[in-house]
């Protein structure tokens, strides 16, 4: 079984060292997404949560991954933390940067 797990960095509900924790302990070959300066629900863009779509992007990466798995085609990050920096083309992408903490280069 494979897993991903998606995280704002700064989300009080999930404190980014314990998800850390968590996901080091799964036996599950997976992903965790943290993106960069965002709190409990993350959106890929800089999405408005004023408006009734703001986690639209997300929610088509999800898609994305979840498509990917029912295909049979592998983990694009197996095991890895990918970043996903502010107006970047999302946890999917090729150019996606792997990384726990934005200091990191």
């Amino acid at each position: 079984m494979q897993k991903s797990l998606a995280v704002g960095e700064y989300d009080p509900r999930g404190p980014l060292d314990e998800v850390y924790r968590v996901f080091d302990q799964l036996k599950a070959l997976g992903e965790l997404w943290v993106f960069a300066d965002q709190h409990h629900m993350p959106s890929i863009g800089g999405g408005d949560s004023g408006t009734n779509n703001w986690a639209a992007p997300l929610h088509a990466a999800m898609c994305d991954w979840i498509r990917d798995r029912l295909a049979g085609n592998p983990l694009r990050h197996p095991g890895q933390v990918v970043y996903i920096e502010a107006n970047s083309a999302g946890p999917n992408s090729a150019t996606a940067t792997l990384k726990r903490k934005w200091y990191e280069s």
